[in-house]
């Protein structure tokens, strides 16, 4: 897997946690979260906007 994969990934994962966070469906948010693993969740919590660093809290 190329270094392109892994962020592409990452920034995917990221993107569908948000997604759920903004429509109010948090068991969503926290699957997505599962599924896109600890270091994006990482990433989210020091994420500057709002509904990415809740869906971190809700998927850790």
């Amino acid at each position: 897997m190329s270094w392109l994969s892994v962020v592409l990934a990452s920034v995917a994962g990221l993107a569908s946690m948000r997604s759920a966070i903004e429509r109010g469906d948090v068991d969503e948010a926290a699957r997505q979260g599962m599924l896109a693993g600890p270091v994006v969740i990482e990433e989210a919590l020091a994420a500057p906007d709002r509904p990415a660093r809740l869906a971190a809290i809700v998927a850790a």
